[in-house]
């Protein structure tokens, strides 16, 4: 039996509506499994969006839509309330230029 894949894939650079993302986005399988375990569907479909959003400006550690924090070598989205409850979720990114 194989073992399970560790990064999943969420979006790809050029994909998506034209002009197309500007950075591929993976996923951990871990922190999949984990949103979907505790986010409801709207919450999950929030982050969703605020990840295309960041994958489709040319620098995604500034935005005017998303709430992003550097944190020493990462960078993190932070969004609570609305669609979250009373959760306060923050999602850890890197943004190097890997294939």
């Amino acid at each position: 039996m194989s073992e399970p894949k560790k990064l999943k894939t969420g979006v790809v650079r050029g994909g998506g509506p034209p002009p197309g993302y500007e950075w591929s986005v993976g996923i951990l399988s871990f922190v999949f499994d984990e949103a979907e375990n505790v986010l409801t569907e709207s919450g999950y479909k929030h982050l969703q969006m605020q990840i295309k959003d960041l994958a489709s400006t040319p620098e995604p550690t500034r935005s005017e839509t998303v709430d992003v924090r550097d944190i020493e070598d990462f960078y993190e989205i932070r969004d609570s309330g609305t669609v979250f409850g009373n959760a306060n979720i923050r999602l850890f990114f890197d943004c190097s230029r890997g294939n």
